[in-house]
């Protein structure tokens, strides 16, 4: 049962209607998946859209922003996938999804796949659309073959990535023909640069030392992300360089560990941890250079945000990786799980400003040809309204 709210009215029945559009989340946390469904959701035009909010666990940071741009947030908190009560709140799921006249449901995550796809099953909604943003195999076959059957029934399978597109063809079996490839995109403000000022501001409020070379990473802090290969990295590449600073920016269940091997690489009195920080503004922007040492990724939003910033990257050549950092232009990339070699990549952009300078200004231009709000809002509008039509037209409904 939906635990928040009584169902909203149904819109206006008139000949011409906006197209309604539920998101399916698994939760509100501050992530890639996550920061890009609140970013659309704030931006999607209002005059052809209406947007609700399904989400499985609905209390965390970004909740907030639904609400203050009057968006619904509807819990579903489910106790275990694949149990009755599960099966039951999908139902009534379903009737609130009818009573919202709901014509396209997107789920974003592995979770919200099943169920969204279940939920909007049994409510017979016209449109759907599931979605892959991660690389590797998930933890339980179960969930792995729960989602193969997701994708079967969606209108369309969304990729954030080319490489993540591939990987649906190639090892779901999606065909190629309702496989999408919408990426991750950047908000204006992740291109506003700070000035000198607030650089040396943020600089003395964290203890860094106004002359530090700062190389930074944004990331959870969790085993996948492997900070260590970066602690190790730098430990060697700032063994002769007295001015390299490492600032780790996220939290999570690796910082002890990763805190005691700063200590054992001596390192320690280099490194800034600063826990979570909020995600505006852009925080690469405070650094000289931005790392991403992760063992796979989708596509991830921290590199973008860093070439946004006008930062040179270095990171693993791994999942959705190649398609945001153009091997020699736009960064260095280096074998996963490698410190020697991201130390090497490492020490070459730290002691060459002018090849840093010039991968940061060819990201930057690549990140607003490629990944602005204009460009990939337009892709992902057209998708909506290109699968309602049909749709819409058995129902004899117009739509904007």
């Amino acid at each position: 049962m939906v635990t928040a709210g009584q169902p909203a009215s149904p819109p206006d029945t008139g000949k011409r209607r906006r197209i309604h559009v539920a998101f399916f989340l698994d939760g509100m946390s501050i992530g890639g998946t996550e920061l890009n469904a609140v970013r659309t959701a704030e931006r999607l035009d209002r005059e052809r859209f209406q947007l609700s909010v399904f989400c499985h666990v609905p209390d965390g940071p970004l909740r907030e922003r639904y609400e203050a741009a009057g968006i619904p947030v509807y819990p579903v908190p489910i106790p275990g996938m694949f149990k009755p009560t599960t099966i039951r709140l999908a139902l009534s799921t379903a009737r609130h999804l009818r009573a919202l006249d709901v014509d396209i449901v997107h789920a974003h995550d592995s979770y919200s796949n099943v169920f969204g796809a279940a939920a909007a099953h049994f409510a017979r909604t016209p449109s759907l659309i599931t979605s892959r943003r991660w690389w590797d195999s998930l933890p339980r076959r179960i969930y792995s073959v729960a989602n193969w059957l997701a994708y079967r029934s969606s209108s369309r399978v969304l990729a954030n990535s080319a490489a993540v597109g591939r990987l649906l063809e190639e090892s779901d079996g999606v065909p190629a023909g309702r496989v999408i490839v919408v990426p991750n995109f950047l908000e204006e403000e992740a291109f506003v640069r700070p000035s000198v000022g607030e650089r040396r501001g943020w600089r003395a409020t964290h203890g860094i030392p106004l002359d530090a070379m700062v190389v930074g990473c944004i990331a959870n802090l969790r085993p996948v992300k492997d900070h260590g290969t970066l602690l190790e990295a730098f430990g060697m590449a700032a063994a002769d360089r007295p001015e390299a600073w490492l600032v780790l920016a996220g939290d999570g269940p690796s910082r002890t560990a990763l805190e005691r091997l700063a200590g054992e690489l001596g390192i320690s009195e280099r490194t800034t941890f600063l826990g979570t920080v909020p995600n505006r503004p852009n925080l690469h922007h405070q650094f000289d250079l931005s790392a991403l040492t992760s063992l796979n990724e989708g596509f991830p939003n921290s590199l973008i945000e860093a070439m946004a910033a006008g930062r040179a990257v270095v990171a693993t050549r791994v999942g959705g990786v190649p398609d945001a950092v153009t091997e020699g232009e736009t960064g260095l990339l280096a074998p996963r799980g490698d410190a020697q070699a991201v130390a090497v990549a490492m020490s070459r952009l730290l002691d060459d400003a002018k090849e840093r300078t010039r991968m940061g200004d060819r990201g930057q231009t690549r990140a607003r040809a490629d990944y602005s709000e204009v460009r990939v809002l337009a892709q992902l509008e057209a998708l909506y309204v290109d699968i309602c039509s049909k749709a819409s037209a058995r129902r004899g409904v117009a739509r904007v």
